[in-house]
């Protein structure tokens, strides 16, 4: 079975005291709103310096403006069905506090940026979701139950 390391990074709204909403985007291939993510690098240190230059890259986070936790990991077996095949999941769990809201940034609604559909979702609100829920229920429980 195909391991598969992924770095989840949970990031809340910036600027809003006690918030608990997260940035999603969505992703065609899945039909489903994912947490920002990319595949692990084997040494932590380096995982946390790709995971801000992914995150500058893809959301526009200017990297001095994001703090990166690790905050745990998880795994898990279940059906891709993007790939179409059972996969097994290690995941690294971190939190990501962005200090200031970034340019072509919303706090409600849809926004885009870095050519991604985002929005703010809380743990309760992705639960609820049919398709998180039948796609993500892993990752998002592994999300709530380590932070």
């Amino acid at each position: 079975m195909k391991m598969i390391s992924s770095s989840i990074v949970a990031i809340r709204q910036p600027g809003v005291p006690d918030s608990n909403k997260y940035l999603l985007y969505y992703d065609s291939g899945w039909d489903c709103w994912f947490f920002p993510n990319r595949h692990s690098t084997p040494n932590i240190q380096d995982d946390e310096r790709d995971l801000g230059n992914y995150l500058n890259v893809e959301f526009k986070i200017p990297m001095r403006d994001c703090d990166l936790a690790m905050r745990g990991t998880e795994e898990s077996t279940k059906y891709s069905t993007e790939h179409d095949e059972e996969r097994h999941y290690l995941y690294r769990i971190y939190s990501g506090d962005v200090q200031t809201l970034p340019e072509h940034w919303e706090l409600d609604g849809e926004f885009e940026v870095g050519g991604h559909r985002c929005k703010w979702m809380t743990i309760a609100e992705m639960l609820a979701d049919e398709r998180i829920h039948d796609v993500n229920y892993d990752v998002v429980t592994a999300v709530r139950d380590n932070l």
